[in-house]
Parts: structure tokens; C-alpha cells; sequence
């Protein structure tokens, strides 16, 4: 790899693959606690965390970035391809609850900022913080972990603001190939519509990550989900790979042997132009016996940017 062509600038760019929701009421906080994985009634408005959506059977309907800078209002942010389905089977569970689930992408500019030589943070320490209107619009902006890569840190930032007030930012093509590079460098995958169902939280590590609070009530799968983490019930884990050709989200990993033992939860080519790197949920025998394959091509194993957590 030439690393002397990752860049130091990047250009903002807008992120087209992620949706924004937003929960509106009296009950907004109520309402969507009792539906995600994390405890969305004690979350500060400065914090952002990851949540996951599942199925009474404890799979994963989708993932979310979210926070709360009002007590009345609560927004998701998550894959595009989702977006439709999440907000109409949201909108099944309002009943009674004094809350709006609306779809509110075209209102808000969503764009990726990167800056190189950041600081380092932990891979479960997501910040959210108001966005003063100054010559530019007032919105609001989270503060994903970063991301070390190559002897430099990456912080990223996700800038929130009023579309039609907001300058105007294009889609910026080698600021969207790196963002999406970092992100499957940061071993957080993103569940969208390729995968909905397919992971149990545990399988992408999101306990690990800051997405589930054992802690909180109940909430869809919520019995499933602590079961596994409890019994020691979860066989597959996420893991960070590359390899020297093209890996497709939702495509089935085979181990040494050729048995399929997991998928591809996320993947990125290279802006650098040297292969791809991916984020596989298999089966941690398969990982620890090594020759992980995917449509014939090898794949390299590498170390997470974080710990698995031991205990809860």
C-alpha cells in the first residue's frame, strides 16, 4: 500500500445510503425505548448511541445511530434501503402513544466529515451536539468513533442540517469511497435491508459497541437477545478481513472446508485502489481454524479496532 497517498484533507460529502427518522411527542422517548435495544430514556442530549430493532425472535431488523437533543424528540439514523419499512412497521406500534414516527430525509442535509491526525476514541463513544447557525445552518452532529489506520487517526463526524438553509454540499466521490472505507475499518457493520434478520446483535458485536443495555426493560427479542448473551448461546462474531478482490454484502462465507459458516455484514473497496476489506459475522471456530474464504477468493483476517466484552 502507498501510504503516502491517503489523504490529510477530506472533502465533506453527503451520505446518500443513510435515512434520517424522527420520533415527535410526549411519548417519543417512551415509545421508542420500548422498541430498540438501548435505553433511550436516560440518554443525554450531548451522547448518541447505537440501537438495534429486532423481531420477537431476536434478530436484527435493522441498526440505528440515534439521539435525543430534546425530550420530546428522538431521531435514527440508518440505511437508506431501510427507511420505508421501519417507518411503517414503527408506525403499527404508535397505538395510544403521544408521538409522530415520520420519514423526514428530504428535510435534512446528512454529509460525512473527516479529519485526519484526530483524536482517539473508544469504539463505544458516540457524542451528539447542537450545531450553532453561524454563516451556515443550524442542525446537529455525531461523533462517531475514530478510526486508526496506517500510523494516523480518523476522527468522522456526521453534520445534520436543515436542507434548504444548509450550503450546498455535493456528493463527493473519493470523500464517500473513504468514508465508507473507515467505516468497515471501524468494525461497526450497519443492518439494512440485505440483512434484515439475519444477525442476532451479539453476531456483529453490537454488546461490545456500547448497542445493547442488558440493564433496561423489555423490548422486542429482548429475552432472546439476554439469553444468548447469559448462556453463552452466541457462536458467530464479527470479524475484520480483506481481500484482493470484490466482497459483496450478504454474500456466504465458507470456512476451510467450503461449508458456509457466516456473511458479509458490510464491505468497502480500497480508495487506494489495493482490494477490499469487509466485516464477516462467522461462526469463532471457523475464524480461530482459519482459510476463510468468500465466492473462492481468500480472506486475511485482522484485528479489531476494539475488545470483545468479557462480561456485562
Amino acid at each position: 500500500m502507498n501510504t503516502a497517498a491517503i489523504p490529510t484533507t477530506f472533502s465533506p460529502s453527503l451520505l446518500p445510503d443513510l435515512a434520517l427518522i424522527r420520533i415527535q411527542g410526549t411519548d417519543a422517548a417512551h415509545f421508542i425505548h420500548n422498541q430498540l435495544s438501548h435505553d433511550f430514556l436516560l440518554i443525554k442530549p450531548q451522547e448518541a448511541r447505537l440501537a438495534v430493532w429486532c423481531t420477537p425472535k431476536g434478530r436484527t431488523l435493522v441498526s440505528f445511530y440515534g439521539f435525543k437533543p430534546q425530550a420530546d424528540t428522538v431521531f435514527l439514523l440508518l440505511a437508506a434501503d431501510s427507511v420505508e419499512f421501519i417507518v411503517k412497521r414503527l408506525k403499527m406500534f404508535v397505538l395510544r402513544s403521544k408521538c409522530t414516527v415520520e420519514d423526514v430525509s428530504a428535510e435534512w442535509q446528512i454529509s460525512g466529515h473527516i479529519q485526519a491526525n484526530g483524536e482517539t476514541t473508544p469504539a463505544d463513544a458516540m457524542h451528539s451536539r447542537a450545531l450553532e447557525a453561524d454563516a451556515d445552518s443550524a442542525g446537529y452532529a455525531l461523533s462517531l468513533p475514530s478510526v486508526a489506520f496506517h500510523s494516523q487517526v480518523f476522527s468522522r463526524e456526521i453534520r445534520i442540517k436543515p436542507a434548504q438553509a444548509a450550503s450546498k454540499i455535493e456528493v463527493d466521490a473519493s470523500g464517500l469511497a473513504w468514508w465508507h472505507w473507515l467505516q468497515v475499518q471501524s468494525g461497526i457493520a450497519l443492518v439494512g435491508a440485505a440483512l434484515r434478520e439475519a444477525f442476532v446483535p451479539q453476531m456483529i458485536n453490537y454488546e461490545s459497541l456500547g448497542g445493547i443495555n442488558f440493564k433496561k426493560g423489555c423490548y422486542p427479542g429482548q429475552e432472546v437477545v439476554a439469553r444468548s448473551q447469559f448462556r453463552g448461546q452466541v457462536k458467530r462474531r464479527a470479524y475484520l478481513v480483506s481481500a484482493a478482490g470484490e466482497i459483496a454484502a450478504g454474500a456466504e462465507v465458507q470456512d476451510a472446508q467450503g461449508q458456509a459458516c457466516g456473511l458479509v455484514a458490510m464491505a468497502a473497496p480500497s480508495p487506494l485502489g489495493d482490494g477490499w476489506a469487509a466485516i464477516v459475522s462467522v461462526q469463532t471456530a471457523s475464524a480461530e481454524d482459519g482459510g476463510l474464504q468468500v465466492g473462492g477468493q481468500n480472506l486475511q483476517l485482522h484485528d479489531l479496532p476494539y475488545a470483545l466484552a468479557e462480561d456485562i
